[in-house]
């Protein structure tokens, strides 16, 4: 039988913790692990914490069992009296509780790390069958990152830098910023370090230097 009522998931590390309701609360539960896991959550704080103390440190509880026509006055009660919104002490996102907004289909455009272009209007799917983090694709979308590009990926009208690089066998190769970690990757060089060669911050990585 279903479980209606109040849940309550705890990260074990920061004692932090998410209070939400639900009709069934055990589907509910299933949504989150599988979201989370997935690197697709849209509670970002919630998922930074999965992500840094992994799943293992993370325990969940049904704290009220209720009827569906109180859900969510019992629901604000618990939001009110714990104060879980309050980021030093729980990882909740909005102070009154409701049925969340439905999220925009407006379309879009953005180039890959090969710069073919794409389109979509529904950008919680294309985050999952490009394996992207959403909180990321959103703010690269709607111009709220402060990156230019994320993943190599970037709207059809950024212009990115180019720069050239030297081999260990003297070969110069170019690469664009959002190539980079692909250019890393083909030639087992660690990202970071080749970005510090491209900004200036160190002359070399295994051979290769700025042209």
């Amino acid at each position: 039988m279903n479980k209606c009522g109040i849940y309550k998931i705890t990260c074990n590390d920061n004692k932090k913790y998410y209070i939400g309701s639900s009709v069934d609360i055990q589907k509910r539960w299933c949504r989150h692990k599988r979201e989370l896991n997935r690197n697709i959550h849209t509670n970002k704080y919630l998922q930074n914490a999965w992500n840094k103390y992994g799943n293992n440190s993370f325990t969940f509880e049904v704290i009220c069992e209720c009827c569906e026509d109180t859900l969510l006055i019992i629901e604000q009660q618990y939001l009110d009296n714990t104060q879980c919104y309050d980021k030093s002490i729980g990882f909740n996102v909005c102070t009154i509780v409701g049925p969340p907004p439905k999220p925009k289909t407006s379309k879009f455009i953005l180039k890959d790390p090969d710069g073919i272009i794409h389109e979509g209007d529904n950008i919680s799917k294309f985050a999952r069958v490009h394996n992207l983090n959403i909180i990321s694709l959103i703010g690269l979308v709607t111009g709220s990152s402060k990156s230019l590009s994320y993943k190599g990926w970037c709207l059809p009208d950024t212009i990115l830098r180019t720069y050239k690089i030297n081999s260990p066998e003297g070969v110069v190769h170019e690469i664009r910023w959002n190539g980079c970690s692909n250019f890393a990757k083909l030639h087992n060089l660690h990202g970071g370090e080749l970005s510090k060669v491209l900004n200036g911050k160190t002359k070399s990585v295994k051979g290769w230097t700025m042209a």
